[in-house]
């Protein structure tokens, strides 16, 4: 026999909602219970979450005290501290080279002002003194070519004086050959300079050279264009000094 079912619309103490159980959503349901899940959930994570930090901080607790202040040091000075880049670095070694050139701005010579100062240095001695110059600690052939510019005060002067100019004249041989270039008449008067600066005296090839050269080297025409004439049996020869000698002649 057929059975009806009919909603009284009280609660019922058992469910919790009005009606017959079948009157039950069951999305709803789903839903509360979903909501009550996350919020378990939830209350676990953080519960977990508490516990891992006391336990961090516990074992904060357990490091001695000296270490976790070596620590904060060692973190603080590191911090705070500029590491040196590598332009500064370069700065600095081209600030070394340029003090490798001494200030001769003081030393003033006879015949400066007209580049007509008298040069009783022989070529090949000029190369000896640049060669030692160079290897001097903080000086490099820039800036000596720069320093040996600065000696010429009229047109007589180079434009300009590059490596070009040393190396042909480094690369010369003889005591006069290179008189005319004009790195000879520089860095001579350069050396002279430096010579009067650093308080020595004159060497004895210096005394030499002007016991011989009185007026100076001539270096206004090339030295190795000269003509020498000659008898058979005889040979023309030039001495450390630049000056000529004929063998064989009586």
């Amino acid at each position: 026999m057929p059975v009806s079912i009919v909603g009284t619309g009280k609660p019922c103490p058992h469910h919790g909602f009005s009606g017959h159980p079948l009157d039950r959503d069951p999305l709803t349901e789903k839903s509360g219970n979903a909501r009550k899940t996350r919020t378990d959930s939830q209350g676990a994570h953080e519960s977990s979450t508490s516990a891992g930090s006391k336990r961090t901080n516990s074992e904060v607790n357990d490091i001695p005290e000296k270490k976790r202040r070596t620590s904060a040091d060692s973190s603080t000075s590191t911090s705070g501290v500029d590491k040196p880049t590598k332009a500064s670095s370069t700065k600095t070694q081209n600030d070394k080279s340029q003090d490798g050139i001494p200030d001769l701005s003081d030393i003033h010579l006879d015949g400066e002002e007209t580049d007509s100062v008298p040069i009783y240095d022989t070529c090949s001695e000029i190369r000896k003194k640049i060669g030692a110059f160079l290897r001097r600690k903080d000086v490099n052939q820039i800036n000596m070519l720069k320093a040996f510019k600065e000696q010429y005060h009229t047109s007589r002067g180079p434009a300009r004086m590059d490596s070009r100019y040393l190396r042909r004249f480094r690369t010369m041989k003889h005591a006069d050959h290179g008189n005319t270039n004009s790195v000879y008449y520089a860095a001579y008067v350069f050396f002279e300079k430096l010579r009067i600066k650093e308080g020595k005296d004159k060497s004895a090839h210096r005394l030499d050279m002007e016991a011989i050269w009185p007026n100076g080297v001539d270096a206004t025409k090339p030295a190795s264009n000269a003509r020498i004439t000659c008898i058979e049996g005889e040979r023309p020869f030039k001495d450390q000094y630049g000056q000529w000698h004929i063998e064989g002649r009586f």
